[in-house]
């Protein structure tokens, strides 16, 4: 008779556990829809009924956060100590434009709780985005696929599919401020062609693909020569983390600023390395090899986000 009530709890544990399978089940479902090809008409209601059980489920697990694995349109990313977590995805209109959703949740030290916040997506209304400020509630959306933590803040690489002639990848930076809130852009870039860049934001056409990666390459540098009196400079192998990506540029010049022409005429290779705290811009980054790490999530399915062709 003592082990009654034990049987009773394990027997709810079992039923709450079950009931959670089921919701994530009818999520994954519901992702798979959002993303097919279906009209607007058929996916949007969907994709209403998928944003408010996932909000009863997040919510309800606000101090820690089930297995999401299993629905596909949702990326996932977390630090390595899992104090901060990111959860984001998209609706893809049958127009070619995009609208991302997200939550933030996150370790507040202050009064030692599970904090969460509701990523709202203003794209297409930040004035200068490169140089904003931004909060959550105006927040400029992307679906994040890989995440590095260095120093006091985390870098998010993500993609923008913005409309039909446009996509971006963005290099997010998002810190907390003296009173534990999240704040997104944060100046950190330096030589960048903006100094005043709070974030990266690479515009290109549709019609391309474009690479930006964080992970550890074997790149070539030149180095003056140690000998004052020799002129020129030696080449030198390095191993470094980087974030790297396509050097990009209008097709023709009279496209000048016109980022649906802009695209990799070659094969050449920008980024930046952390120093100080800071990412310091490389102009031309000549990669020998990648020497992949475990160090970045970098395990997002790139074709959750299509760069149109």
């Amino acid at each position: 008779m003592k082990n009654i009530p034990l049987l009773i709890i394990i027997f709810i544990i079992g039923l709450s556990v079950q009931s959670q399978d089921s919701a994530i089940y009818r999520l994954a479902k519901m992702g798979e829809k959002v993303l097919s090809r279906e009209p607007d008409s058929v996916r949007l209601p969907v994709h209403s009924k998928f944003k408010s059980r996932l909000d009863s489920l997040i919510m309800s697990h606000s101090d820690s956060l089930p297995v999401l694995d299993s629905i596909r349109n949702l990326s996932v990313l977390h630090t390595p100590d899992s104090s901060v977590r990111i959860i984001t995805w998209q609706y893809p209109f049958n127009n070619g434009a995009y609208k991302f959703y997200g939550y933030l949740q996150y370790f507040h030290p202050g009064d030692s709780s599970w904090k969460i916040r509701k990523l709202q997506d203003h794209h297409k209304e930040i004035q200068e985005p490169e140089n904003a400020v931004l909060k959550p509630g105006q927040w400029y959306g992307a679906l994040y696929y890989d995440l590095v933590v260095r120093d006091n803040y985390i870098t998010l690489l993500g993609w923008n599919g913005y409309h039909n002639q446009m996509n971006q990848k963005v290099i997010e930076i998002l810190h907390f401020n003296d009173n534990g809130e999240p704040v997104f852009g944060k100046k950190v870039f330096t030589d960048y062609t903006n100094d005043s860049a709070r974030r990266v934001i690479l515009k290109y056409s549709n019609d391309v693909a474009i690479s930006l990666k964080y992970d550890r390459i074997l790149r070539e540098v030149k180095k003056p020569r140690e000998n004052r009196l020799m002129q020129g400079y030696r080449t030198e192998q390095i191993k470094q983390r980087m974030i790297y990506f396509n050097k990009l540029d209008p097709i023709q010049p009279m496209f000048e600023g016109d980022y649906r022409y802009y695209v990799p005429l070659s094969e050449k290779m920008q980024g930046f390395h952390s120093k100080n705290g800071r990412w310091v811009f490389i102009e031309n980054v000549v990669i020998l090899s990648e020497q992949p790490t475990e160090e970045g999530q970098g395990s997002l399915d790139f074709n959750l986000f299509p760069d149109r062709k």
